[in-house]
């Protein structure tokens, strides 16, 4: 019986080493892949910095507006000019901004919030080689408003070459753009 509980015990860590074995590349593979990975530094745009408000879209097909502005007129094609009396703010960034950095978007149709910064929250904005992720928070507003806003997330990151880009809302997969191919808007609009 003694023989047995041996026999039992080497099978067992015979067992455990092979599996670690098999195991081992797998992990250094993950380790690999999350030591490309860097932050991506960026600025929050806040949502009155600008007289302009989200082109329509069919929310009900694409629920997340997503796009990587890298031109002017990517911008106006997203963003339209809305002026108001007395207003001093500009409609766009500047097209120097565009020489320099882009911008990254998401947006949503909701009801009207309170506080329209504090429905998205940026988690983290990160790049993998030639592929930029942005990871966001989106708290729907739980206010009693009677109509409906088009609310966006932007973010003014610096400009590069992406063959694609992500976005997770709530930790899921919201729209992808493959911008290897052109695509820099979801869903696609002209530019104006």
């Amino acid at each position: 019986m003694h023989k047995r509980s041996i026999f039992s015990i080497l099978a067992a860590a015979v067992a455990a080493v092979a599996m670690l074995a098999g195991a081992l590349p797998y992990a250094c593979g993950i380790a690999g892949a999350q030591a490309q990975e860097r932050a991506v530094s960026y600025t929050r745009i806040a949502s009155g910095e600008y007289q302009n408000f989200v082109v329509n879209w069919d929310e009900n097909t694409v629920p997340v507006l997503c796009a990587l502005l890298s031109f002017p007129a990517q911008y106006a094609a997203v963003f339209h000019a809305a002026p108001v009396m007395g207003g001093a703010r500009p409609y766009a960034p500047s097209p120097q901004t565009f020489e320099k950095e882009q911008v990254l978007v998401v947006a949503r149709v909701m009801p009207a919030p309170e506080n329209m910064d504090a429905v998205f929250t940026v988690e983290r904005v990160v790049e993998n080689g030639t592929e930029l992720t942005l990871f966001y928070r989106y708290t729907a507003p739980t206010t009693r408003a009677t109509y409906t806003v088009k609310n966006q997330l932007s973010l003014l990151i610096p400009k590069r070459a992406y063959t694609k880009v992500s976005f997770y809302e709530n930790g899921k997969l919201a729209g992808e753009l493959n911008t290897a191919a052109g695509q820099w808007c979801v869903p696609a609009v002209a530019p104006r």
